[in-house]
């Protein structure tokens, strides 16, 4: 599974404290089931606002199990560079 959101001008996000922006719907074919996915990015934090929150969510999905049980990684790019890189992570994903 490969996601990517580019955003433009990140720096100058209006979204305060708790408030987040939704990536587009990312259709996903998973060996055979079609799953469908979304970042959601707090740019000033969603517990705390010194810190960007970024979370990948599973939409409801026309068929397939209830939850799903993901391995991956995250990175963070500016300008081409990575600047923050979170190696595989096991979540069970529901859908919502």
């Amino acid at each position: 599974m490969f996601l990517q959101w580019s955003l433009k001008n990140f720096s100058y996000c209006w979204q305060k404290h708790h408030e987040y922006i939704m990536s587009p719907e990312c259709a996903i074919d998973m060996e055979g089931i079609d799953t469908k996915w979304k970042l959601c990015i707090y740019p000033r934090g969603d517990r705390d606002e010194n810190f960007l929150s970024v979370y990948l969510h599973r939409k409801q999905d026309v068929g397939g199990p209830d939850t799903i049980d993901l391995a991956y990684k995250l990175e963070i790019c500016s300008q081409g560079n990575i600047v923050y890189q979170k190696d595989a992570c096991g979540h069970k994903f529901e859908k919502k």
